[in-house]
């Protein structure tokens, strides 16, 4: 149980930091790509949280939600456009 309850803590943490330097980032540059990955990160974890408290075993959940998260980031940064300098 405290194996489980850790997991769920360091997930949510993860999204909550990802989230806020996705926000941080859609503030300086003011594209759309950040905010929605903000989002995703957010209703993701928040999904994979109330999954797992719901009784779903947490490894896949947990898991799973990581690396869509992670994917999120990821494309966000790919698809956001910069300047040429």
């Amino acid at each position: 149980m405290s194996n489980e309850l850790l997991a769920l803590g360091a997930l949510a943490l993860a999204c909550l930091f990802a989230a806020g330097t996705l926000l941080r980032s859609y503030r300086r540059r003011r594209t759309r790509q950040p905010l929605y990955a903000a989002v995703v990160v957010l209703v993701l974890g928040a999904a994979a949280v109330g999954l797992a408290l719901l009784g779903v075993p947490y490894r896949p959940a947990v898991g799973a939600a990581f690396i869509a998260c992670l994917l999120a980031v990821m494309l966000s940064a790919r698809s956001e456009h910069r300047p040429q300098q």
